[in-house]
């Protein structure tokens, strides 16, 4: 921070991991920051709470943006300007907002909602595919099924919402849904939940397969303040369904990260 204030920096660009860090550590102060014009931050989901802590800091002067934009797809193709109206419901992540004007996409609805499904972008920042690996590319980069011509596009492995606003939502990773006591679930929805508890810092939620049919929820937490896992589950309860439980809670004095600085699920499942 010392070093960034110096500086004089004018942009801040990183995974939220990082910003979450420095809030838990109390490292940032209203007197940081003072060159910056924006924040942008991308790459994993902010929970609702933390950001809320972030925009009181800084969004007076400060304008903080949500950003979206895969590797494969070499550029940011969408953001989002928060608001203090995004912080009427904590439940939920920001919004991924518009596309931007050099994007194209579908999204790939398993048939339930149209407006739901896999996201699928196109355009000329879409990459040429993944080296020395054609099974890898001939499973992401794919023909649109919606086009008579030819057009490839990059399958996302994100789920997303396109609500009545324009603005499109991240529900989860493809990858992340499960089905659990009948009900399809969304991980990544635990954990916004999850989050909304103001003594909850971070979170990351596995799910373990016990046979092809069966599973249970873990949840692993790192918390900032003394609370007992019986409150913690009470507090669930409150506020998720019975199916989205966990099963067990995991506390941990901090979550795994891998190499990007997101929360390593991998290394969860071998806790």
């Amino acid at each position: 921070m010392k070093v960034i204030n110096e500086t004089k920096c004018s942009i801040w660009f990183s995974v939220p991991s990082l910003l979450i860090y420095l809030l838990t550590t109390k490292s940032l102060h209203t007197t940081d920051f003072n060159s910056l014009s924006r924040i942008a931050f991308g790459g994993e989901g902010f929970s609702k709470p933390k950001l809320k802590q972030l925009y009181d800091l800084y969004g007076k002067r400060i304008k903080l943006y949500n950003v979206y934009g895969p590797t494969e797809c070499t550029c940011i193709c969408s953001s989002y300007l928060i608001s203090e109206l995004d912080f009427e419901n904590l439940n939920e992540l920001a919004p991924l907002g518009y596309m931007a004007p050099n994007f194209g996409y579908e999204i790939l609805s398993d048939g339930e909602k149209e407006n739901i499904g896999e996201l699928a972008l196109i355009g000329p920042n879409v990459g040429l595919g993944y080296y020395n690996d054609d099974e890898r590319t001939n499973k992401s980069f794919v023909q649109n099924p919606n086009k008579i011509f030819f057009q490839r596009m990059y399958k996302t492995g994100d789920l997303v919402e396109k609500r009545a606003n324009g603005y499109i939502y991240f529900k989860g990773r493809v990858d992340n849904q499960i089905k659990h006591m009948g009900y399809r679930v969304e991980l990544e929805e635990i954990e916004a939940a999850i989050n909304s508890l103001k003594y909850v810092n971070e979170v990351g939620v596995i799910y373990k397969k016990i046979t092809t049919e069966l599973g249970f929820i873990i949840a692993y937490i790192s918390l900032n303040d003394q609370i007992t896992l019986t409150e913690i589950s009470s507090h669930l309860e409150k506020i998720l369904p019975n199916y989205m439980l966990p099963k067990k809670i995991i506390l941990l004095e901090h979550l795994p990260k891998n190499r990007n600085g997101k929360i390593d699920r991998t290394q969860l499942t071998e806790i």
